[in-house]
């Protein structure tokens, strides 16, 4: 159940964020914005606890960890921006050039180049395990 909410309040956020983008309405940016990074932040914490322990190899273990850190790391960011935005008063550790070079670099690098070489990493540690498997039998 809590994937699919997971799942569901990424796919709604998103869209509703770039309408709310679109069409100047604060008030369905920060719906969107909220929504995705509540959404993102719990898969990331279910993932820390259901997904990193079950993948084999240390080093991909390590990197999806730091991946998924830095996501809600990113998110972390994108939450008080969004709420300042809808108050008109947006606190000066998240204003939108700080937000956006912090948000954007844990998303690019943190998120999605680690996260990419966390299962890489997986599926080689993976191929490794069952070749040994098949070298012992």
């Amino acid at each position: 159940f809590r994937r699919v909410l997971f799942r569901s309040g990424v796919c709604l956020g998103v869209p509703l964020l770039a309408t709310g983008l679109s069409l100047r309405s604060k008030t369905l940016q920060v719906a969107g914005a909220l929504l995705l990074a509540f959404s993102l932040g719990g898969f990331c914490f279910f993932s820390l606890f259901m997904v990193v322990p079950r993948l084999a190899g240390w080093a991909s273990r390590m990197l999806l960890t730091l991946a998924l850190g830095c996501a809600i790391w990113s998110m972390h960011h994108a939450g008080p921006h969004t709420m300042g935005v809808a108050r008109g008063a947006v606190p000066r550790l998240y204003t939108r050039p700080r937000m956006e070079h912090i948000h954007g670099l844990l998303n690019a690098l943190g998120f999605s180049l680690l996260g990419l070489l966390a299962w890489v990493a997986a599926g080689r540690a993976e191929l490794s395990a069952s070749k040994r498997v098949e070298d012992v039998r």
